[in-house]
């Protein structure tokens, strides 16, 4: 019954774009559109919804809501892989656009549990992602810097091993600390969850 519903609302999108396909680029008091809804909110919708507002209009993608995040930012946030799959292989330069605070998305995964868990593998498989490792927000913290003091990490991701391979390419944030240096508790930013 589930698939159903997904379906319909699927093809209700559909439907609704083939009369008015402005509808893509419009957005709410926040600068959410369809897309962020539907990327951010993955039990109400599918995929299926994601795909058909692209192939409506591609520049969906690149609508940046009032903090210039874009869908595929709040995607990684909820850990919607069919999401994220879906705009990356569309709108492959999506994922080098960065929020208000210089934040790409695989920061907006390292703050969250369902986006770490996602993210984790995800730059393997998407080459264009696995330079974003390294990239550093408006702080100077890559995101393996914030897994690392959000703690919303998978232990085995932070072995030592795993770090030291990316000790060199993170470096030091603005207030010269390393992955390691926020591992052992010195990390003066508060540890709370951004609200998005």
């Amino acid at each position: 019954m589930y698939h159903i519903f997904l379906w319909f609302i699927a093809e209700t999108a559909r439907k609704i774009l083939k009369r008015d396909a402005s509808l893509t680029r419009r957005t709410d008091d926040d600068g959410w559109s369809p897309l962020h809804y539907a990327a951010f909110f993955p039990l109400l919708t599918s995929f299926q919804t994601v795909k058909v507002l692209l192939e409506h209009d591609v520049s969906a993608a690149y609508i940046v809501d009032s903090e210039k995040r874009t869908a595929l930012h709040l995607a990684f946030v909820r850990g919607n892989l069919p999401a994220m799959k879906e705009i990356m292989i569309t709108c492959p330069a999506c994922c080098e656009l960065v929020d208000s605070r210089g934040r790409n998305a695989l920061h907006y995964a390292a703050i969250t549990l369902e986006g770490v868990l996602t993210a984790m593998s995800f730059p393997r498989s998407i080459p264009k992602l696995d330079k974003l490792i390294y990239e550093k927000d408006n702080d100077g913290n890559t995101p393996l810097h914030l897994f690392a003091a959000f703690g919303n990490f998978p232990q085995r991701y932070l072995s030592s091993d795993w770090r030291h391979a990316y000790r060199n390419m993170c470096g030091l944030n603005k207030q010269n600390l390393s992955v390691d240096d926020i591992l052992v508790g010195n990390f003066p930013e508060e540890k709370v969850i951004p609200s998005i």
